[in-house]
């Protein structure tokens, strides 16, 4: 029974203010129509970290805990560390940084 609540815990990422649900495929095929299109509407499957992502970010995922709660996720585990604003900028500058590089490459193969 231990483990059972363990598993059915959310994760809350520090560092990009996003909730994670992990889910068995077998265990996500299982659940209904109705909780699967639930999950799609707030979340993003990640093949990064092999979960569903939330779309929105804090303080804006209010939403997010509201159905992982609905869909039995009872716990929150806090993981990672948060970043400061000066970090959090300069993710942001780098990650813009290489999408502009992407973009350039789309451009010379078109």
């Amino acid at each position: 029974m231990t483990t059972a609540t363990a598993e059915r815990s959310y994760i809350f990422n520090l560092e990009t203010g996003k909730i994670e649900l992990h889910f068995d495929k077998a265990e996500y095929m299982a659940l209904s129509q109705e909780q699967k299109s639930l999950i799609k509407s707030n979340f993003l499957f990640s093949k990064y970290s092999s979960a569903w992502v939330s779309r929105a970010k804090e303080p804006n995922i209010y939403r997010a805990r509201q159905i992982a709660q609905q869909l039995g996720f009872t716990q929150e585990q806090r993981q990672g560390e948060r970043l400061s604003c000066a970090e959090q900028v300069e993710r942001s500058v780098e990650r813009a940084e290489h999408r502009a590089e992407r973009f350039e490459g789309y451009a010379e193969n078109a």
